[in-house]
C-alpha cells in the first residue's frame, strides 16, 4: 500500500512541475521561443490611434482644463477641435460649450452683460460660444472676474470613428 502511495505521490509531483513550466518551444526556424506571454502582449493592437498619437507630438498648443491639459494643433481653440486630454489620454471635439462655477451666490452684471449665461444648478452656469470664438482667450478672460471660480470648456470625448 505504501508502494502505491509513493507512485501517486511521484506522479502528482511530476505534473506539477511540468505544468508549472513556461512553453519555451522554439521556432526552429528563427531560433526564438513561440507563443510567449510578452508576445502575445506585444501582439495585441493599441488603443491609441495614430491620429491621437500625431496630436500628442506635435502639439504645440495647450490650455488648463480644470486641471487637465488639453493639447491641440491648430493655432486656435475653436468649437470642432480635436484636443488631446492627458489627465485621462483620450481624444475628444471641444462642444462650444464653456461651464463657469462662481465663487459667489449671484453673477455680477458686468459678467451678465458680457456673456449670455445659462443657470445649470447652484453657483454653475454656462454658455455657447460662435463657431469663430478662441474659446482659450475666452477662458483667460472669464478667470479676470473676481467672482468666476472654475471655468472648464466642454469636451466630446465620443470616439470620433463613431460620431462621423
Amino acid at each position: 500500500m505504501h508502494q502505491i502511495n509513493k507512485i501517486q505521490l511521484i506522479a502528482v509531483l511530476s505534473m506539477l512541475i511540468l505544468g508549472c513550466q513556461k512553453d519555451e518551444s522554439v521556432n526552429k526556424k528563427e531560433g526564438t521561443p513561440k507563443n510567449t506571454a510578452l508576445q502575445k502582449e506585444q501582439n495585441t493592437p493599441q488603443t491609441t490611434t495614430k491620429k491621437t498619437e500625431e496630436l500628442t507630438k506635435t502639439s504645440n498648443n495647450s490650455v488648463n482644463n480644470n486641471g487637465e491639459k488639453l493639447t491641440y494643433n491648430s493655432e486656435q481653440l475653436l468649437k470642432g477641435t480635436i484636443v488631446f486630454n492627458h489627465a485621462n489620454s483620450e481624444q475628444g471635439t471641444v462642444t462650444g460649450t464653456v461651464f463657469i462655477s462662481l465663487k459667489t451666490k449671484e453673477a455680477s452684471l458686468a459678467l451678465l452683460d458680457t456673456y449670455q449665461l445659462k443657470r445649470v444648478a447652484e453657483h454653475t452656469y454656462s454658455f455657447f460660444v460662435d463657431k469663430d470664438t478662441d474659446l482659450k482667450v475666452v477662458k483667460t478672460e472669464l478667470e479676470k472676474y473676481p467672482e468666476v471660480g472654475i471655468v472648464e470648456i466642454g469636451v466630446d470625448y465620443t470616439p470620433i470613428s463613431e460620431v462621423r
